[in-house]
């Protein structure tokens, strides 16, 4: 790997442990505030943006407790300022229902695509796409032939 792709996957795996160490600051100092975008499997489905999109990557944090978290097959590709990283993350946890006092057992495994910028203090997240895998999906190699 470049110098530019081992940073940028560094900046992958350091938000997920951002989100198991609970460290919304850490997980925010990696986005693009203004410019970054989500589609999520979480509610509410649709593209957030900036500050709204940030909240719900808040929510990994505030209502899930007990975080594990397993990152595969991260692929970096860089495109002069622009880079694009491809892998598959799974996660549990306990999903706390706060004003019922009561929680569920979560797993979830997803494709994601993320998109990063290049800017004066480092790579920065602009776009995440998340597609929940379901259950007892067995993932392939595919080579193009």
């Amino acid at each position: 790997m470049t110098t530019d792709e081992l940073a940028i996957a560094e900046v992958i795996v350091d938000c997920w442990n951002a989100v198991k160490e609970g460290d919304f600051g850490r997980l925010a100092s990696h986005y693009d505030p203004e410019r970054f975008t989500l589609f999520s499997e979480h509610p509410p489905h649709g593209l957030e943006h900036g500050e709204r999109a940030l909240l719900i990557k808040r929510s990994l944090i505030t209502q899930i407790s007990g975080i594990e978290v397993e990152l595969e097959g991260i692929e970096v590709n860089v495109f002069d300022d622009v880079a694009l990283v491809t892998y598959t993350v799974s996660y549990k946890g306990m999903l706390v229902y706060q004003y019922r006092f009561e929680g569920q057992l979560i797993s979830v495994k997803a494709f994601c695509t993320t998109v990063l910028v290049r800017q004066q203090d480092g790579w920065k997240i602009v776009h995440e796409h998340f597609t929940r895998l379901s259950e007892g999906n067995n993932l392939t190699s595919r080579s193009a032939t």
